[in-house]
């Protein structure tokens, strides 16, 4: 479906409005989430010691700091050939054609990034399309969902970034994660949930019953510090990956592709988020949201961020999931579910 939003509801006015040059700000206001970042003393506390510790410098021959040529031409391989441009208007054609000859200056220019633990401004612009969800009114601003569309040298940054963070983080997510770990798929997930659910059928008048969770604006409602947090208190990342991800994530802007046309003088930033429809942005969602099960007292599945929450028992009172339930999970997601089973 084409992202040629003709017309939008205004929210502050309740009127149509046609005009091209207000249509990205009502969009853009749609897909920042509301609010500030309400960082906490400890959060902050906990990232200042960690970021600023001292004699912690990356050696540039480190496996995690030095990007070879090998890495950077596989990423390059792995990158779909049809790739758009993204806000610096380099095709990936021109990757996929020049590799031999730009892998080299590439593997140089990302290992002063991971030594230096500074991503250039220039990675951080995305390009957003607003894609209708299918529901509603096409001209309620609230029905489109954001895509970004990152550069090809992005894109490339960003697979090596997440192959070298994976193997960091990944024996450390809870049993129930069957995303990004050795031996795990969304298949295996699918199995253990559908031998529960038909081993309680089996059983004598028991019943049985879930419910999926899609969190609203998950993507978007990320908050960096508490991420941070997460990386250092969780996963014991070292120092120098806690000041590139923290480079990686601050400064994030983006601007939205109307059809063919871009806001062109409009650049929106947002203090919350991490990029949409990459392995290295469903990884972050996957560390952020790997303590779930200090939330849930009833058996759960998560694959990356989809979650499935079940139960089953001859009690009926014991298999209903009743409202009011509501659990945070450290300040950061909230989970509301009302239903009878």
């Amino acid at each position: 479906m084409s992202n040629c939003v003709s017309s939008l509801i205004n929210p502050n006015s309740g009127q149509i409005t046609y005009r091209h040059e207000e249509i990205p700000s009502i969009l853009a206001s749609s897909f920042i989430f509301p609010g500030q970042n309400d960082t906490d003393t400890h959060t902050s506390s906990i990232i200042k010691s960690c970021v600023t510790r001292q004699h912690d410098v990356i050696q540039p021959m480190t496996s995690f700091s030095n990007v070879s040529t090998a890495e950077v031409s596989e990423s390059i391989k792995h990158l779909k050939n049809k790739g758009g441009p993204g806000a610096d208007f380099v095709p990936m054609k021109f990757f996929k054609l020049c590799a031999d000859q730009i892998t080299g200056p590439l593997s140089t220019l990302f290992t002063t990034i991971f030594i230096l633990c500074n991503v250039p401004p220039s990675f951080k612009v995305a390009s957003v399309l607003p894609l209708y969800n299918g529901k509603g009114s096409f001209q309620d601003p609230n029905n489109y969902r954001p895509i970004s569309i990152l550069a090809p040298i992005v894109k490339i940054f960003d697979r090596i970034l997440f192959m070298k963070l994976l193997p960091l983080v990944q024996d450390k997510f809870i049993d129930q994660q069957h995303g990004y770990r050795t031996s795990r798929s969304c298949q295996t997930a699918l199995t253990l949930f559908s031998q529960a659910i038909y081993s309680a059928k089996d059983g004598r008048n028991c019943r049985a019953g879930a419910v999926f969770v899609d969190l609203r604006k998950a993507f978007n409602s990320v908050d960096h510090a508490i991420l941070l947090k997460k990386m250092i208190v969780n996963f014991d990342l070292p120092p120098h990956t806690i000041r590139l991800m923290q480079s990686y994530l601050d400064g994030r802007v983006f601007r939205i592709s109307l059809g063919s046309c871009y806001s062109q003088s409009q650049y929106f930033h947002d203090d919350r988020g991490i990029p949409q429809g990459s392995p290295l942005g469903n990884l972050l969602f996957t560390i952020l949201v790997n303590d779930v099960c200090f939330a849930l007292d009833i058996p759960f599945l998560l694959y990356a961020d989809d979650l499935v929450i079940y139960t089953s028992d001859r009690d009926p009172e014991k298999t209903c999931l009743t409202a009011p339930w509501d659990q945070k999970v450290d300040g950061t997601i909230r989970l509301t579910y009302n239903m009878a089973l």
